[in-house]
């Protein structure tokens, strides 16, 4: 009796020290899917940039169109594209469409949000445009939390509308520079960023 108390304790401190890890592991393979997700969309948007010399135009209010809709063909999602219409109302839209291609879903924020009805139509990703640069450089950044737009609608930021607000990954962002996903988790770390 006494050697199976030992072995039950042995047991669930070898599982104290080894929950934790497993936890960890998941987080960061997670985080791993969202920054490749990041990386891929950033080489789809230099690809378009270089054909089109200019970055998709945004979305009207309540329609379907913008950056995620034309960056469908260079994320080989042609045949997806092909089935939207832009400038469509939301509302008319086929049930096909309105769930988020995966490469548009960050597992971290998915697993993070309130569970909603939409919640796989929702954007996890937004588009920061350079001002003053007439749509011709962009960051693509995980969207906030509490960020509540169809990924129909290519959602795109400002600074100030969103550096407040909780991100997905530890309560920061992540975002490629120079060719490179970097990640922050303070105000003051993106602020330095240059183009805000």
């Amino acid at each position: 009796m006494t050697e199976l108390l030992v072995v039950i304790t042995v047991v669930g401190v070898l599982l104290a020290f080894l929950l934790p890890a497993v936890f960890r592991m998941r987080e960061s393979a997670r985080e791993s899917v969202c920054k490749n997700n990041i990386r891929q969309i950033d080489l789809a948007l230099i690809q378009y940039l270089d054909l089109n010399k200019h970055i998709p135009l945004p979305a009207e209010d309540e329609k379907v169109g913008g950056w995620m809709v034309e960056l469908l063909p260079f994320l080989e999602q042609q045949a997806r594209r092909d089935t939207i219409s832009t400038g469509d109302a939301l509302d008319t839209l086929p049930a096909s469409i309105v769930d988020a291609p995966s490469i548009y879903r960050c597992p971290q924020q998915s697993l993070l949000r309130e569970p909603v009805e939409h919640a796989n139509s929702l954007a996890h990703y937004v588009l920061k445009v350079k001002p003053k640069d007439i749509r011709r450089s962009a960051v693509v950044f995980d969207a906030p939390l509490k960020l509540d737009v169809p990924w129909v609608t290519s959602p795109e930021t400002t600074a100030d509308s969103f550096v407040e607000l909780d991100g997905p990954h530890r309560g920061g962002y992540h975002y490629v520079r120079d060719g490179a996903v970097q990640s922050y988790y303070k105000v003051e770390d993106i602020r330095k960023f240059g183009w805000w």
